[in-house]
């Protein structure tokens, strides 16, 4: 009886090992064709090539306290570049993190979407201990690893990553989409649903109202009406992207709700299984 139990969990699992490979192909297949139909250049995402991990700028653990950390925020911050643009057709990916409540782990997802049509080319996900403290302003040191090591997995490299929190919209201009864009060396954008630090004034109810949001007499990111009646998002630079392109960003992956898909659709996925 044990045998044939055996066998038989061996046969499914070997079954269920091809369809995986020919899901994988399949997919891979499909992007491809998705990437001919944008007309988008092999040469700014490859196809197969896993995204590059550089090693951590800090090497684990994480800074030990709120003085260490904030730093090490100082330090980085003039590592970010407020410059450079992304134009349609290209590869955005939503990135969020959620606590899973049964044992405090980090559950990271990533999207990636083809824009404009917003078609979902590829989802991954990661579970990985959280180690820092919740602390408003160091969210980057809770959540980096665990969003590291989705973004590892994935197989096709995205061209923007939209961030579930703060870039430049920071205190000390250093807030997790800029963290992950240092380490991931590619365009990144804050889109965070409340504010953190700085001031903006009259903001139109409509739709696609804009506002600049200040600290100390500087720009430090821009509050959008992405949805009628709702609350603005804050957007910010996170790396290697301009803050009119990545308010462009933004709006161009909006369809009808107020998060962008790729974004709200790694948020459902974070948190359906936290």
């Amino acid at each position: 009886m044990l045998i044939f139990s055996f066998a038989v969990r061996r046969g499914n699992a070997l079954r269920i090992g091809r369809i995986s490979r020919l899901f994988a192909a399949y997919s891979l297949a499909a992007y491809s064709h998705v990437r001919q139909n944008l007309s988008m250049p092999e040469t700014t995402t490859t196809v197969n090539a896993r995204l590059s991990r550089a090693p951590l700028r800090v090497s684990l653990p994480w800074p030990a306290n709120f003085k260490q950390a904030a730093a090490l925020q100082r330090d980085l911050a003039s590592q970010v570049i407020d410059f450079g643009n992304v134009h349609a057709p290209y590869l955005a990916a939503g990135a969020d993190m959620h606590i899973r409540r049964s044992d405090g782990m980090g559950i990271a997802t990533v999207v990636t979407v083809a824009v404009p049509k917003l078609h979902v080319v590829e989802r991954v996900s990661a579970v990985v201990p959280v180690e820092f403290p919740y602390i408003p302003g160091l969210l980057s040191f809770r959540e980096l690893p665990a969003l590291l090591e989705a973004f590892s997995r994935l197989t096709v490299q995205p061209d923007v990553v939209l961030v579930d929190g703060h870039g430049r919209c920071h205190p000390r201009r250093l807030g997790l989409a800029c963290h992950l864009g240092l380490e991931l060396d590619l365009p990144t954008v804050g889109c965070a649903k409340s504010r953190l630090t700085g001031s903006f004034g009259d903001l139109g109810r409509d739709a696609g109202s804009t506002a600049d949001l200040e600290l100390d007499g500087e720009q430090i990111g821009t509050a959008v009406r992405s949805k009628e009646r709702c609350n603005p998002l804050f957007v910010s630079v996170g790396h290697k992207i301009s803050l009119k392109n990545a308010v462009e960003v933004v709006e161009q992956n909006l369809d009808g709700y107020k998060i962008p898909r790729a974004l709200r659709l790694a948020h459902t996925m974070a948190k359906s299984n936290a």
